[in-house]
């Protein structure tokens, strides 16, 4: 991973600057943007999922989501310069929405398209310098997405694995045969074949 320097992090707060400049239009042009990348993500969100994608623009709960989502991103960006508040925010913002069905694809689907939009709604002002900047804050924002999700599985993991056993121990004695039956089979065959190897000697 790219070293996120002072002078990126610079980058990525001059360029946000001019998106927060008009912070309402931009916010809902990226999601009409995002959308349109990816129709079915719209499904996600029950307040406008079943919204016509024309009408979008025009609702109050898309609009006012949009903005939401935007403040959060300024939150990270403002606070590039002590990344433990980056990674607290992040964190927090993760465990909310694994219960929503949020998968690491979908963030990695949200820093593609924040990328893309900039590069759009900037247009010459969006340099390769900047978005080098970004691609690092990015990167940065994916890792600790991805670690995140990745701890939370262990304890779903721990919970399918007693909530299975569970299930054996409510019949403890029928389930303890069936092992104790398949153990002799795998005595019995390892035997013979120890049998059948000195025998071929």
């Amino acid at each position: 991973m790219a070293e996120l320097t002072a002078e990126k992090k610079k980058m990525v707060q001059e360029s946000w600057g001019l998106v927060r400049s008009d912070m309402r239009s931009n916010a809902a042009d990226f999601f009409l943007f995002f959308f349109k990348r990816h129709p079915t993500y719209q499904k996600l969100f029950n307040d406008f999922k079943d919204v016509k994608y024309e009408e979008l623009d025009g609702n109050q709960k898309f609009r006012g989501h949009a903005v939401r989502v935007f403040f959060a991103i300024t939150s990270l960006v403002d606070n590039l310069d002590d990344l433990d508040i980056v990674v607290d925010i992040l964190q927090k913002t993760v465990k909310d929405h694994i219960p929503r069905g949020i998968k690491a694809k979908h963030y990695e689907d949200l820093m593609g398209s924040i990328l893309a939009f900039l590069e759009k709604a900037l247009g010459d002002k969006f340099t390769a310098a900047w978005k080098n900047s970004w691609e690092t804050v990015a990167a940065v924002i994916l890792s600790v997405v991805h670690a995140e999700i990745e701890a939370d599985l262990t304890p779903a993991a721990r919970e399918n694995v007693q909530n299975s056993w569970g299930l054996v121990r409510k019949d403890m004695r029928k389930h303890a045969m069936g092992f104790f039956l398949f153990a002799c089979v795998v005595v019995l065959f390892s035997y013979n074949g120890k049998i059948r190897s000195v025998m071929s000697k």
